[in-house]
């Protein structure tokens, strides 16, 4: 019970430091008024908030595995939702790179929806990484790898076609 109770610890940490952060980011770069009331202000700290979030949770997430290592349902279910997950990345992937070869225009919600599941990429990597390392041996181990391999994957080929389509 006390290694719960130091994850769960962990993870409010991690969520206050991640909120300061982003109330230091306001202190220190306040914006106009006139542009820190719109949609794009709160996006930017949904990120910056994100990021800063996913890296200070690495070590109660690998208390969390550590924590589950012997729980064999544990690993079974969560490399299908990891499969599952990374299917949607794929998805989004090929619908923002080829949108025309997709026919993403019959798809206007998913479409819309794609870069935003993109964005999750980078997070979801880490944590199929960490999971992929600190499972027990086997094919839940290959998997779980396999798909960060996959999220990194997606996120390069939507920032590559975000840099040539900028330049």
């Amino acid at each position: 019970m006390k290694a719960a109770t130091q994850i769960a610890l962990g993870f409010m940490v991690a969520f206050f430091v991640a909120t300061g952060i982003v109330w230091l980011h306001h202190l220190v770069f306040p914006l106009p008024p006139e542009e820190a009331s719109g949609g794009m202000a709160a996006f930017g700290d949904l990120v910056l908030f994100a990021g800063v979030f996913t890296l200070a949770a690495i070590i109660p997430t690998i208390g969390l595995l550590r924590l589950l290592n012997g729980v064999r349902a544990f690993w079974s279910v969560w490399t299908i939702v990891a499969v599952l997950l990374v299917l949607t990345g794929i998805v989004s992937g090929f619908m923002y790179v080829l949108p025309s070869l997709t026919g993403a225009h019959h798809f206007p919600v998913i479409y819309s929806l794609a870069p935003l599941r993109i964005l999750s990429a980078a997070p979801l990597a880490i944590g199929f990484a960490l999971s992929g390392a600190l499972a027990p041996p086997g094919t839940n181990r290959k998997v779980l790898l396999g798909c960060a391999g996959a999220e990194i994957i997606v996120f390069a080929a939507a920032a590559l076609k975000m840099v040539l389509s900028n330049a």
